[in-house]
């Protein structure tokens, strides 16, 4: 059986990428599987447990690193912790199926460590102003919107540094239209 091929969707927060996956998802049926991501952070109204996330405490997430049964995994704003299963991952691309991440800069690093062929787009929000209003939208408020957005310039730094492919999502559609060119669907 072909192995399966690891594609990344990063970006700023608020910049849209969960969009874009859950469009990709939808226009490309059975040809991408997401990974269920481990976090230390509190449950958003609207996420399932071991369906958007393992919810675990820091003991736990701490043993998984520890353990190196994490593929990629980095602190997030402020003290949230955030990894992908390695073993969830291997056993996804063995099976042949496409792995479609989600992950900040560092989560890049890591994965292309160990998958160098992996494909990356980075998603970017077209202004501070339509960053703070999407993720307002989504329920990040106050110091914690400000921590995101005060993280998205040297985030986006970094991106240019690892010489990704960056998109601004003013719209949607166009988005979309460009990964797919990147990732070559």
């Amino acid at each position: 059986m072909k192995r399966g091929n690891v594609f990344i969707v990063a970006g700023i927060s608020g910049s849209g990428k969960g969009t874009v996956c859950n469009k990709l998802i939808e226009e490309y049926p059975g040809f991408f599987i997401r990974p269920v991501s481990v976090t230390t952070r509190k449950p958003r109204p609207g996420d399932r447990f071991a369906d958007h996330y393992f919810f675990v405490n820091q003991e736990i997430f701490d043993w998984l690193v520890e353990t190196n049964q994490l593929l990629e995994h980095t602190k997030v704003w402020g003290d949230d912790y955030y990894g992908s299963l390695t073993l969830s991952v291997e056993h996804a691309l063995t099976a042949g199926r496409n792995v479609l991440f989600e992950v900040n800069n560092h989560g890049i690093d890591q994965i292309r460590a160990l998958i160098p062929e992996t494909k990356v787009v980075y998603i970017t929000a077209p202004s501070e102003v339509e960053q703070r209003l999407r993720l307002e939208l989504r329920g990040t408020v106050g110091a914690e919107q400000d921590i995101r957005v005060g993280g998205a310039k040297k985030e986006l730094a970094l991106a240019k540094k690892q010489g990704l492919p960056i998109i601004v999502n003013s719209d949607l559609d166009e988005t979309i239209s460009e990964v797919k060119r990147i990732f070559g669907l």
